[in-house]
C-alpha cells in the first residue's frame, strides 16, 4: 500500500515547504471547548505580530495544558488535534472567552480531532523536539500562543496524533 505523506511535508511547486506550522495553546477548557464549537481560533490583541503571519493553508497543533481543567497535581498535558488555517486572521468585535477577550480570529477545519483529556501526552514527546533544547524545563516552551515550529518537529506532532487510536480508554 501507498504510504502517506505527512502534510508536514509536502511542498509547493518550488520544492519548499509553503505551509507554515503551528501550535496553538490552550490553558482553559473552555476556551478549546469554544473554538472547537465555532472553527474559529481566537487570539489576545499583545499575539498580533505573530498571528498576522498566519495565512490559509498553515497547520497546527492543538495543545492542552495540564491546568486547563483547574487541576494541575492531576492532569496531563496532551494534543488535543490537528486543524488547516482556512483564511487569513482578521480582527472583530472582542469575543469573550472564560472572562477573557480576544478580538484576532482564523477560521479552520478540523484534520482529527481527539476526544476530551484524550490524545498524545506531550511528555512523551518533547525529547524528539528540536525546538525544545532543554526537555528538563520543556513546559516554558509551550507557554505563549500561537507557537511557529519547524515542518520537521510539526510533523512528530501530526504523527502522534494521526497514530492515537480512534477510542482510547
Amino acid at each position: 500500500p501507498a504510504r502517506r505523506v505527512p502534510a508536514a511535508l509536502q511542498s509547493g511547486p518550488s520544492g519548499l515547504p509553503e505551509r507554515q506550522h503551528w501550535i496553538w495553546v490552550f490553558g482553559e477548557i473552555k476556551g478549546l471547548r469554544w473554538v472547537l464549537e465555532h472553527q474559529v481560533m481566537a487570539f489576545a490583541d499583545h499575539t498580533a505580530p505573530r498571528v498576522r503571519t498566519l495565512k490559509a493553508g498553515d497547520l497546527a497543533c492543538l495543545y492542552v495544558s495540564r491546568g486547563a481543567f483547574h487541576n494541575p497535581t492531576r492532569d496531563l498535558t496532551y494534543l488535543a488535534g490537528l486543524v488547516e488555517v482556512n483564511d487569513a486572521p482578521h480582527t472583530s468585535t472582542p469575543v469573550e472567552i472564560a472572562g477573557r477577550s480576544y478580538s484576532l480570529l482564523v477560521k479552520f477545519r478540523p484534520i482529527r480531532l481527539l476526544p476530551e483529556r484524550q490524545g498524545p501526552l506531550v511528555l512523551h514527546l518533547v525529547r524528539e523536539l528540536e525546538w525544545v533544547k532543554r526537555p528538563e524545563v520543556w513546559g516554558h516552551y509551550f507557554r505563549v500562543s500561537p507557537i511557529r515550529v519547524s515542518a520537521k518537529d510539526y510533523g512528530k506532532l501530526e504523527a502522534a496524533v494521526l497514530g492515537w487510536p480512534e477510542a482510547s480508554q
